[in-house]
């Protein structure tokens, strides 16, 4: 795999984290967010320069995605999310980003012909379920949050491309 990477959802938690660790083993990465890094942030980044380079991108907007290059990447890391708890204030921008904005990371990726794209789900699709048993794919789900539902939605895209 060619050692260059998009990940989505680049500022927010996990985001961050992918960047720095892909950057640090020698990664060529495209950071892509709505929001762009804070001051914290951008020092970060500064340890692995010209390692990271920063693309504004609405994931929901099929327009953003020809920001970014397809050739040579070898993989899309779609960590990009509208995270919420029990009571989500805006329902409808939770499903927008979570499910559109994942359809549009798999058509981009699909149509760039980028050989592997790795979508972050969360463990609230599995909030519900009560068992003794480890928590494992094979469960029937039914998430009890937007959140959940939308995370769930997404992971059933994935699965038919």
């Amino acid at each position: 795999m060619t050692k260059n990477v998009v990940i989505t959802g680049a500022c927010g938690f996990l985001g961050v984290n992918a960047v720095l660790a892909f950057a640090r083993c020698g990664y060529r990465v495209w950071a892509a967010d709505i929001v762009p890094p804070g001051p914290d942030l951008g020092r970060a980044w500064d340890e692995v320069q010209g390692a990271i380079e920063f693309v504004p991108l609405d994931v929901t907007n099929p327009r953003d995605w020809e920001r970014l290059p397809s050739q040579e990447v070898g993989a899309v890391i779609h960590t990009a999310a509208v995270t919420s708890g029990d009571r989500d204030d805006r329902p409808s921008l939770t499903v927008k980003v979570n499910v559109q904005g994942t359809m549009q990371a798999l058509d981009w990726t699909d149509q760039s012909q980028i050989p592997r794209f790795i979508y972050i789900s969360s463990s609230s699709v599995y909030r519900g379920i009560e068992t003794e048993e480890p928590l494992n794919e094979a469960l029937c789900l039914a998430p009890t949050t937007v959140y959940g539902r939308s995370k769930w939605a997404a992971e059933g895209f994935c699965e038919l491309y």
